[in-house]
């Protein structure tokens, strides 16, 4: 009896440590279940801006009752950016009467297997929730009574969770149709910063805590100097924020994650965010910088570009970052400040620079702006693109965006840019 039972527990542990390698081999297809999400359009970006200002619950009254209806499409298009932040990787919803099928395909490095990872859900609804009743990894398709147990222990899970508890205890009940899911809740504002501080714990893990309150510290330290004429080069920040990457890197070896921290605490700076309470973080003064005004080539829209591009590549990925920007662009031209080709090259060339501090020559990026911090060395010349274009003149002149005439002019914003040292790498 005894080997017996000692027999079950080896095999118990086997499983625990074997299924989840056999259900990810078993998911690797040669081709994907559903298209990867791509470089998002500035459609898709309007779309879903439109979608959280309509159900931004913040201007709501306490304890107001309302319905949400979110269409097969939208909730598409939100989980596929979801997830494609994270990868690359696609996502697709097929919604039914009383359930919905959730299709995921991620890309993985090259392999013998498959280079796509495909998972199926076939979820229905139940009173106050929703169960899984089918699942499929790949071509394996698992027995029902497992992707049930599997659900049951997801549940369990998340009902020992008291953010999930309160976030539940707001929805009043929903309905799930061929082509919507409609729901119905009660804005309680309190249940808000509960989730925003559950959030910001499982976004931001302890060590990058520590490294974005290390470069908010040292931006403000910057920061509360005196300004020449109430402005400074970007360059007068970047050299003193890289020195300090260059300084943690030699304590804790891992460059390219404190680049992209610094990066993403800069951008929090040109947007007047306050990193300590964003993170929850007692009041510090030596968090508090000043507001300053840095220019890039003499022009602080330049500035603003390339930091607030460089932050969101470095945060969220490049195809994001290109997607905002352009989008800017493209907005401007209809009541704003117009299209400018000039702007553009600023949000490319702050979303390169992401790519490259984070990539394999990010501790050959600290050293080089932390010795010689350059204008010419992050940003090519640019005053000479077109700018400040009405939506009509733009169109007149070059057709839209993806035209020949367009191409022309963004292959040369790229070839300038992979022209910089800073990309050429060193000699």
């Amino acid at each position: 009896m005894l080997r017996l039972v000692k027999h079950l527990i080896v095999l118990t542990v086997l499983l625990a440590v074997l299924l989840p390698i056999v259900l990810l081999v078993a998911g690797l297809q040669r081709e994907p279940l559903v298209p990867l999400s791509g470089k998002l359009t500035p459609g898709d970006i309007a779309r879903a801006k439109a979608l959280i200002k309509q159900y931004d619950p913040r201007g709501q009254l306490p304890g107001e009752l309302r319905s949400l209806e979110v269409s097969e499409r939208d909730l598409t298009l939100v989980l596929g950016y979801g997830v494609g932040r994270a990868l690359p990787a696609g996502a697709a919803v097929d919604l039914r009467r009383g359930g919905a099928t959730v299709s995921l395909t991620a890309q993985v490095p090259e392999n013998p297997v498959g280079r796509f990872f495909n998972l199926r859900l076939d979820l229905s609804q139940v009173p106050g929730g929703i169960d899984i009743e089918g699942m499929r990894f790949g071509e394996l398709q698992l027995p029902g009574v497992i992707a049930e147990g599997i659900g049951w222990l997801i549940r369990r899970s998340l009902q020992r969770d008291e953010t999930y508890q309160a976030v539940l205890a707001s929805v009043n009940g929903y309905r799930v149709t061929e082509d919507r899911l409609a729901v119905v809740y009660q804005w309680q504002p309190e249940l808000l910063q509960r989730v925003k501080s559950a959030g910001k714990a499982l976004l931001i893990d302890e060590t990058d805590r520590e490294r974005l309150l290390a470069y908010s510290a040292r931006i403000a330290t910057v920061t509360r100097k005196p300004l020449r004429a109430g402005r400074a080069p970007l360059t007068d920040l970047l050299g003193p924020v890289f020195a300090a990457a260059r300084d943690r890197t030699g304590m804790q070896g891992d460059a390219a994650a404190e680049n992209r921290a610094a990066l993403v605490a800069m951008m929090f700076y040109v947007q007047g965010v306050d990193v300590a309470r964003l993170l929850d973080e007692p009041a510090d003064d030596r968090y508090r910088g000043r507001a300053r005004t840095f220019t890039l080539q003499g022009r602080v829209d330049f500035a603003q570009h390339f930091l607030i591009s460089a932050g969101i590549a470095a945060a969220g990925g490049s195809r994001l970052a290109d997607a905002v920007g352009l989008f800017k662009e493209l907005d401007d031209s209809r009541g704003g400040s117009g299209f400018s080709f000039t702007d553009l090259t600023a949000d490319r060339a702050g979303v390169r620079f992401a790519e490259t501090a984070t990539g394999a020559k990010a501790a050959w990026v600290q050293g080089l702006l932390a010795d010689r911090a350059e204008e010419s060395l992050i940003m090519p010349k640019a005053t000479d693109f077109p700018e400040f274009m009405a939506e009509g003149e733009f169109v007149r002149r070059f057709g839209g965006v993806g035209t020949p005439r367009y191409r022309q002019v963004a292959d040369e914003i790229e070839r300038r840019i992979t022209a910089l040292e800073i990309h050429r790498g060193p000699r």
